[in-house]
């Protein structure tokens, strides 16, 4: 695994060891699940002989994932009918296999793109990956997997309840990765375009509007969300689309309208984006 970083130039991590399956891989202390959203489901069907003890899993993804609703009271959203758990976890096999005291999130600062199998492209000044407990039980796992994840040398926190960092990065990332997706413009590209600034400012306030009726209170942001990325990088959604591989909707953009909705808050820019992007894919086939 060879990770190209424009700060620290090339570095090699020579000694992964890889395994076919699960059972193969041996006891584990903790296990991280990094794949889409939508392959998710599979991961916790194939994680199962890795769960003999306590171990936690770590769910490492954009946008809103599947576990958002668990403990915590929305408006109108009852465990039976919340978004996340019917969009991303539809058979309940994700809740049954993990158990919820075992779920760790992680936000993921860290914009990156595959240059080719096994060699990653690091387009940020500085990464950051912050971790939460999701139950108040997996709180007690915290404490190793910080360890775990410093020795690493990776800067990583864990000091806030795990949604506020999630709706931290969802004030830019829920403007960026459909817009980017729609137009094909790079970070830099789509900031450059004083229309499209001014609905990525209506796209933020509607989505601190619902992040404030889930209990999240955020600043909007002093310029323009997301204005101060890599100028040159393609979000990952973007690079989904070119690479013509099925693109994480429901997280970033379509759990957004759903959430709204339920909470009575109107979202015309982003609902507006959300159709426009969905009818793309969908004649792509990518969605």
């Amino acid at each position: 695994l060879i990770l190209r970083d424009e700060i620290n130039g090339e570095q090699h991590a020579p000694n992964v060891r890889l395994a076919a399956n699960a059972a193969e891989a041996g006891p584990v202390d903790a296990v991280i699940i990094s794949t889409k959203a939508h392959h998710q489901a599979d991961a916790a069907r194939a994680i199962a002989p890795l769960l003999d003890g306590d171990q936690p899993v770590v769910f490492a993804a954009n946008g809103i994932p599947w576990w958002y609703g668990a403990n915590v009271d929305l408006p109108g959203v009852t465990p039976a009918t919340d978004p996340a758990r019917m969009a991303l976890d539809s058979d309940g096999d994700i809740t049954r296999l993990v158990s919820i005291d075992r779920v760790i999130g992680c936000v993921i600062f860290s914009p990156n793109k595959i240059v080719e199998p096994g060699i990653i492209e690091n387009k940020a000044s500085v990464n950051r990956f912050q971790l939460g407990a999701v139950d108040a039980t997996g709180a007690a796992h915290m404490p190793k997997l910080m360890a775990a994840f410093e020795k690493t040398g990776l800067p990583v926190s864990g000091d806030e309840p795990i949604r506020i960092p999630l709706w931290r990065k969802l004030q830019f990332s829920m403007c960026i990765a459909p817009l980017a997706a729609l137009t094909g413009l790079t970070n830099g590209q789509l900031h450059g375009d004083e229309d499209i600034c001014r609905l990525i400012k209506n796209m933020e306030r509607e989505g601190l509007a619902l992040a404030s009726a889930h209990g999240i209170e955020l600043e909007p942001a002093p310029g323009v969300p997301g204005a101060g990325l890599a100028p040159n990088h393609k979000n990952s959604m973007l690079q989904d689309v070119e690479r013509g591989v099925r693109v994480e909707f429901e997280p970033a953009v379509g759990l957004l309208g759903r959430y709204a909705h339920a909470a009575g808050i109107a979202t015309p820019s982003l609902d507006t984006v959300a159709a426009l992007l969905k009818a793309k894919l969908t004649g792509a086939g990518l969605i």
